[in-house]
């Protein structure tokens, strides 16, 4: 609870108010006493201040009375610390009013926005289907293979007695867990999830990494390596040993597959448009006349300066 030496706050909560189905809304759940004005609080004004809140957390506050009476609580802090800042005069702060006005201004521009920029951009399926048609090359998703993949760091003895063991009869995904459990993984397939498995990558995935991709490409599946492939990364060697498990061939995207991506772009595009209309026709009725003639030297050099 908040205390303040400057005042003497009162509070009492009737928070029995939830417990009883015929609650009325300009019932009193809390009440303070600020400077002798006794400062009350209703059913009615907390119901419409969490009407304010998301949907997300409404949901939480309604979901039981413990959760209305917590949000009870910091509703009256907020309270209190608005009237601590209206007694300390900051409601008459020039620095926050100037503040106020430029989101005030912001939010004017907003909605100004809002109505003559969204409001007013439309466009149809077959614009998004031509869209599509012209850009096909954009979504077409390169192939792709999943691999199997030990890579150990700077040690090609352990590396190679790992690779003696698959060779053996031990299967790779046996001896990437136990190399996991051990934090003896590093590089390519070393997710503490699923460890040894690569996921879907395709050829330009990585430079760094060329010599073990590469590697990957040219395997056909279900074959693996039958030396140590030698990965130089940064200044650290790494010894691979890897499984060609799944290979996804070139595709064309389809259209129900981007749509949404599509959407975007062609909303995107229009709004820009519709802008810059927008402002030729603002800058009409305003008859715009311009003078850089007559900026003085000194604020030129400032400004590119200050960039």
């Amino acid at each position: 609870m908040l205390k303040y030496s400057f005042t003497n706050i009162v509070f009492l909560l009737f928070l029995l108010v939830y417990l009883n189905t015929s609650t009325h809304a300009t019932e009193v759940v809390a009440e303070f006493t600020w400077n002798g004005k006794v400062q009350k609080i209703t059913v009615e004004d907390l119901e419409a201040e969490i009407e304010k809140l998301p949907t997300y957390r409404q949901e939480n506050v309604n979901r039981a009375i413990s959760d209305k009476i917590e949000f009870l609580n910091e509703f009256i802090n907020e309270k209190l610390q608005l009237l601590n800042a209206k007694q300390n005069g900051f409601n008459d702060n020039k620095e926050l009013l100037e503040k106020v006005e430029d989101y005030r201004h912001q939010l004017m521009v907003e909605q100004l926005t809002k109505i003559e920029v969204d409001e007013k951009v439309s466009y149809s399926e077959q614009e998004l289907q031509n869209y599509y048609q012209e850009h096909s090359d954009d979504y077409i998703v390169a192939e792709e293979v999943r691999a199997t993949c030990i890579s150990i760091k700077e040690d090609e003895e352990l590396a190679q007695e790992m690779l003696d063991q698959i060779i053996a009869g031990t299967d790779i995904i046996d001896i990437a867990k136990k190399l996991s459990e051990e934090n003896k993984l590093e590089g390519p397939g070393s997710g503490q999830e699923n460890p040894g498995d690569t996921g879907f990558f395709d050829k330009d995935v990585s430079e760094s990494w060329k010599p073990f991709i590469d590697g990957v490409f040219e395997l056909e599946v279900g074959e693996m390596t039958e030396e140590l492939v030698e990965v130089e990364y940064g200044d650290e060697y790494y010894y691979m040993i890897f499984r060609k498990e799944e290979f996804h061939p070139e595709r064309q995207e389809t259209f129900e597959e981007v749509n949404d991506q599509i959407e975007r772009i062609i909303e995107r595009e229009k709004k820009r448009e519709r802008i810059l209309e927008w402002v030729e026709e603002v800058t009409g009725k305003g008859n715009l006349r311009k003078h850089p003639d007559r900026i003085p030297e000194s604020a030129v050099k400032t400004s590119r300066r200050s960039r």
